[in-house]
């Protein structure tokens, strides 16, 4: 679920430490984490044949758990902050569950969370699909 929040406000409980620039080694430090911890503990490695964009992508993606902030462009040169949900990261990619669609092409500033660390960039909105309960936003990002 999304909510909207001013962009000033941050996270509880980080410290200016544990918050990383989004790079490829970064996010393949994050994602190695998870694997390791998680995924190939319950074998988790998935296709995710319930989504048409599958056969458009071009690396795995692994279940992710967590929150994700985005500052969507907004009115008079004004963000707008919404959190979604982390549905499935990849390398080059996240899927995010949102409440509301987001316009596709627009590149936005995002901020994906984890208990021991978050990480900042930019990312470009490359799909939106409506599903039952909200939408999946495929964002690409921006190295």
């Amino acid at each position: 679920m999304s909510t909207i929040r001013p962009k000033t406000e941050a996270m509880p409980g980080l410290d200016a430490d544990e918050i990383q620039p989004l790079s490829r080694v970064t996010v393949a430090a994050v994602l190695a984490e998870q694997i390791t911890t998680e995924s190939e503990l319950f074998g988790l490695a998935i296709d995710l044949d319930d989504d048409e964009d599958a056969c458009q992508r071009g690396e795995q993606r692994w279940p992710f758990p967590g929150a994700v902030e985005l500052w969507l462009p907004g009115p008079h040169d004004s963000d707008r902050y919404v959190i979604g949900a982390c549905h499935n990261m990849s390398k080059s990619g996240v899927g995010v569950r949102m409440d509301h669609a987001i316009e596709v092409g627009i590149t936005i500033d995002i901020a994906i969370h984890q208990p021991t660390l978050s990480l900042h960039g930019r990312a470009t909105v490359r799909h939106c699909s409506e599903r039952s309960k909200g939408y999946l936003v495929g964002l690409a990002f921006e190295f």
